[in-house]
């Protein structure tokens, strides 16, 4: 091989080697999109009785309750748990009690897609659960039996009391042992046993789950149930199942202080200002007012496929602003769920991914009220795969993370703002005290109206897109921003990807005149991205392939294993056929890159003495030693090297869509290689055949700071095996030292490429190691070659071919210039 050439290649991985560690690592965020950027704001420029949400932010630093650092230490953190709130204690309007409701089902032939968990605290969505079997969680293998509510999210539980059994799932489904008991655990239930072990509290059920169960096993659960003041001890049989995918739920984590910290809960809502009146930097509602965010709504209008919340704000309580000429509001929220038939669930056919959300503000005093207010959109979407995912940003030399925010303003292409740009963002507004919010656009004149805002991750995506019709126009916002709902400090460089950002909407100040009422609708799509169902939401394209040479390869390829899942019924087989379907149309060239390769052996080995010879006589004139080895080669009929490059060429344009189809298509996310293979049930994953993180050092085996990741994968060694046998057999064997160190430069660069493939998907490196197989059959059916005749190679008339032909030649050329 040519010593150019080599010498390419290694630059060539070099440099893109480097290219993407450089993106990962030094990529800096780029200046917010918005005209008017909030942090700029003067703080002189907010006087008494105007509207700050005009003004894009308060001026003042502001520390939200998503940054948990923010908030004054010596107060409490509303997100902490055995924070409950008393409400109604000073304003005089009723104590509600803490609950939590369920709305849809989580049975995938009832009418619904989803079940909806809502809590009371703030009428917000604290988890969402989709019911189609094709989308359930990939990391979590141990049993379901339904999210049984122990630990409402900022409350704790001293016992396993079950505070909300969801439909559909296995706890509501759980037979009585004795026949006679209704079905189902009921809420109010406390589990004492699973299957003869003691529970406690609700969190060592829930240890005990992850430890002990696998889907398709059945417990048995022991609880004491309290009718009419007598309780006795009841027994039941539950079947567990695969767990569902979580679109929506609450995030914990642990702070650097060794403190539990909850994030706030999704779709939560509060008054931007009143009467002139605003929020106060570092506060999350306004004070005086009851807690909107943090105090617990009343409900109503239940039904299985809707809720309505609402939270009066009594007189007394407005005047407590500040405002002696304020008078009352209630503010509703009602969440509801489509219907969908058996032909309306085909993708495609109607919307049925969504949650509905109408908000309602009604003046309810009799004098007039200015008012604006804030709704913070979904968060703690999921967060599969973040250590091994590549997610691309839509521009180049962005980067993206696992929880993108995207939006849309009206008719024009829609932007994508990657994590890390949001976290360096915050993190510098924490340093410089001013807001964290990254603002996505503002109230200037030329602002289009919002089409949809929201998080994205790699498969699915959760956006919140305003709705109206001739009775209820669209809701515009004075501001948009991104926002991460947890303090940026806590999370390490590594594990930036892994922020929890969502989108905060503030509306525009409006005068509702005394018995006048607002209503604003949402729909918020929660669901894959698939394009069959994001199509009927105008959402198609949000699924991105990447730029445009990774595009429409991968578009084409994702078309063409479709059609061959749609033949064989598995995903697995399909990439074998599509491998085979392009090494077909390859055959030409590649039946004459391996006779090739097989005859520069033959030629090699031939020439071996003449060009040891040649390498003797001109040891002290480079160019003429190469002269002579090429004029060697060229008489013997050495193939061109470089007429191998051709292979890998056309095979780039597949490798590139295929990867970027395994990152990006819904279908192949669970889907096994082969059925029955627990540790490679992932083609867009790594095959995962061992977990080893507890055996191996954290710089191999850590999710963030590991080379490898936690899971031994055998794939990519497999992959790699393969490259080094096809490289053995397509390599002529070294006739001097310095192909002998391109061959070495070349065995250490595929060991190196077995470092960065470790974590591709499982089906891309199906793809290779057929392909691989396919080259190697190749080689050995090949037939033989006829022999070379000896007599035609002379290093005698190589000499003075080289010395009386090429110098001549070289002499004439120099004589013409």
């Amino acid at each position: 091989m040519d010593k150019r050439f080599v010498t390419f290649l290694v630059l060539a991985f070099l440099i893109w080697t480097t290219f993407l560690v450089g993106r990962a690592v030094f990529l800096k965020p780029q200046p917010p999109v918005a005209a008017n950027p909030a942090e700029k704001l003067d703080p002189a420029a907010v006087q008494p009785g105007d509207d700050p949400a005009g003004k894009a932010a308060d001026p003042n630093p502001e520390k939200t309750p998503a940054d948990p650092a923010a908030v004054d230490p010596a107060q409490p953190n509303p997100a902490q748990p055995n924070d409950e709130p008393q409400v109604g204690a000073a304003d005089g309007t009723p104590t509600v009690a803490r609950a939590s409701v369920t709305i849809g089902s989580l049975d995938p032939t009832s009418p619904y897609t989803m079940l909806v968990t809502l809590d009371n605290r703030g009428a917000a969505v604290e988890r969402v659960e989709l019911n189609d079997p094709r989308f359930r969680d990939i990391e979590d293998q141990s049993g379901y039996l339904g999210h049984l509510g122990f630990a409402l999210v900022g409350r704790d539980t001293k016992d396993a009391t079950v505070q909300t059994v969801g439909p559909g799932t296995p706890a509501s489904l759980a037979k009585p042992v004795d026949g006679t008991r209704p079905i189902g655990l009921q809420v109010g239930d406390v589990i004492r046993e699973v299957n003869g072990a003691p529970i406690e509290r609700g969190e060592e059920l829930e240890s005990w789950l992850r430890r002990n169960s696998k889907p398709g096993q059945s417990i048995e659960v022991t609880v004491d149930r309290t009718t009419a003041g007598k309780t006795e001890s009841l027994k039941y049989t539950i079947l567990l199942t695969r767990r569902p995918l979580e679109m929506i739920r609450p995030e914990t984590r642990v702070t650097a202080d060794k403190r539990t910290v909850t994030d706030p809960l999704s779709m939560l809502l509060t008054l931007e200002t009143l009467q002139g009146v605003q929020i106060k930097a570092g506060e999350e509602e306004i004070r005086g007012l009851s807690a909107l965010r943090n105090g617990n709504w009343e409900m109503s209008d239940q039904s299985e496929s809707g809720v309505t919340f609402s939270m009066t704000l009594t007189e007394q309580t407005l005047q407590g602003i500040g405002r002696k000429e304020a008078g009352s509001l209630k503010i509703t929220k009602r969440y509801s769920l489509p219907k969908a038939g058996k032909e309306e669930k085909i993708p495609g056919k109607a919307k049925i991914y969504h949650l509905d959300m109408v908000v309602g503000v009604e003046n309810t005093g009799d004098k007039p009220l200015g008012l604006a207010y804030r709704l913070d959109g979904p968060n703690g979407i999921p967060l599969e795969g973040w250590w091994y995912s590549t997610k691309l940003h839509r521009d180049m030399f962005r980067g993206a993370g696992a929880r993108d925010v995207l939006y849309q303003t009206g008719d024009l292409p829609h932007h994508l703002v990657g994590t890390p740009m949001i976290f360096d963002h915050a993190k510098k507004a924490l340093k410089d005290h001013t807001t964290i919010e990254y603002l996505l656009q503002d109230n200037s004149k030329d602002a289009e109206p919002l089409t949809f805002l929201g998080v994205d991750a790699q498969f699915f995506a959760a956006m919140v897109m305003p709705v109206g019709d001739k009775d209820h126009p669209a809701p515009k916002f004075s501001r948009a921003s991104a926002i991460p709902m947890h303090d940026v400090t806590q999370l390490t460089k590594t594990r930036i990807r892994t922020t929890n950002t969502s989108v905060r909407m503030v509306t525009p100040r409006e005068s509702l005149d005394a018995g006048k009422s607002l209503e604003h609708r949402y729909q918020i799509f929660l669901g894959p991205k698939d394009p069959d169902i994001l199509r009927p939401y105008g959402l198609e394209e949000i699924v991105e392939f990447g730029w445009w040479y990774a595009a429409y390869p991968a578009m084409l390829l994702r078309n063409i294993l479709t059609f061959l899942y749609s033949v064989t019924g598995n995903y697995g087989i399909a990439i074998i056929l599509l491998t085979v379907l392009v090494r077909t149309c390859m055959l030409p060239f590649s039946i004459r890159q391996s006779i090739a390769a097989k005859r520069m052996q033959e030629i090699s080995q031939l020439l071996k003495p003449e060009l040891t010879a040649v390498k003797e006589k001109y040891k002290d004139d480079p160019l003429k030693q190469h002269q002579a080895t090429q004029e060697l080669m060229k008489k013997a009929g050495m193939p061109n090297p470089f007429a191998g490059c051709l292979l890998v060429f056309f095979q780039l344009p597949v490798f590139v869509g295929l990867y970027r189809c395994l990152s990006v298509d819904i279908h192949l996310r669970d889907a096994s290689l082969f059925p029955g293979l627990a540790w490679a049930s992932n083609l867009a994953g790594p095959d995962k055949l061992y977990y080893w993180r507890d055996y191996v050092p954290a710089f191999i085996g850590d999710e963030a700071d590991g080379w490898l990741g936690p899971f031994f994968n055998v794939l990519p060694l497999v992959t790699i095996a393969l490259f080094i046998v096809q490289q053995k057999l397509f390599t002529p064997p070294p006739t001097d030292e310095q192909q002998e160190v391109q061959q070495q430069t070349m065995m250490i660069m595929s060991l190196m490429m077995g470092v960065f493939f470790y974590k591709v998907p499982a089906g891309l490196c199906l793809y290779f190691i057929t392909s691989s197989l396919w080259s190697v059959a190749e080689r050995t059916l090949l037939p033989k070659s006829k022999p070379i005749d000896p007599s035609v190679i002379s290093e005698k008339k190589l000499v003075t071919e080289s010395s009386n032909g090429s110098s001549a030649r070289a002499a004439r050329k120099q004589k013409k210039r």
